[in-house]
């Protein structure tokens, strides 16, 4: 089978993700420079090899050179920045919004605000997401990015509240396990941001036994869901910070929709 092309920014991407540092070259040219010192300070050296001082002189100036022409293809090939990621998801996610008013059939003159983007990360097994792609990094800013996310676009229009879903393959650019719904108003009878249970399994092997979700409920039993925070991820990252969600601006922006249209609102999380 043949070996998939990968764009330049999805190999941005997985150098960023994979944490690629400058350690090896860093490492020849110290281990370089130290073995010309020893040879350069010739009573420092007492293998007792008779002139090996010089020949060790000249290997270690070849390997600190080794290691200084390292040092600066790592520099060129270098993982882009946070910011430069950031951008990149940002864009990722305007091209998804689009896309989402296509999916539920919608036009922009159709809606009544913004769309409302929600979004949490994914690490653990996901259908159509290979294993090696569930990846994540914490950046200089403190803030642990993710290559994969579950994504939620809430599009709201005068009669109806329509939602287009994915698991979305940072990496690839893909947008995998499509859903799209819509209800009337009158059917919503919650929105939320709750802790609950999940069965999901960290790469860890650690069990995600309690996350926070964004949830909004309909008289039917079904529902919008993202996951979008758990204590499990901030250990097992090690992480300070996880990305915006998006979650409160949701909840906010569809509880005064909910006002206007039917003069109550969810009793979940007031």
């Amino acid at each position: 089978m043949a070996k998939r092309k990968q764009s330049k920014q999805e190999k941005a991407l997985r150098g960023y993700f994979a944490g690629k540092k400058r350690g090896r070259g860093l490492i020849v040219l110290v281990i370089g420079a130290f073995l010309a010192f020893i040879a350069w300070t010739d009573d420092s050296f007492q293998f007792g090899i008779e002139d090996a001082a010089p020949l060790l002189f000249v290997a270690g100036v070849g390997l600190g050179l080794l290691g200084l022409l390292m040092l600066m293809v790592s520099a060129s090939r270098g993982a882009p920045s946070d910011s430069k990621i950031d951008a990149w998801f940002d864009e990722s996610m305007e091209r998804l919004k689009k896309e989402s008013l296509s999916k539920l059939n919608l036009s922009e003159d159709q809606l009544t605000s913004n769309p409302l983007l929600v979004r949490g990360p994914i690490l653990w097994s996901t259908n159509g997401v290979p294993d090696e792609d569930l990846r994540w990094r914490t950046g200089k800013d403190d803030v642990t990015r993710f290559a994969i996310y579950r994504v939620s676009i809430i599009q709201l229009t005068e009669q109806l509240m329509a939602a287009y879903s994915c698991d979305y393959n940072f990496l690839r650019a893909v947008a995998l396990n499509e859903e799209t719904d819509e209800y009337h108003y009158q059917d919503v009878v919650g929105v939320s941001t709750r802790e609950d249970t999940t069965s999901y399994t960290l790469p860890s092997g650690t069990k995600l036994a309690h996350a926070q979700w964004f949830r909004v409920s309909v008289t039917s039993g079904e529902s919008i869901e993202v996951l979008v925070e758990a204590d499990k991820l901030y250990k097992m990252t090690k992480s300070e910070r996880l990305p915006e969600t998006g979650a409160e601006q949701a909840v906010a922006t569809i509880r005064t929709m909910l006002r206007s249209k039917k003069g109550v609102v969810s009793v979940d999380n007031p």
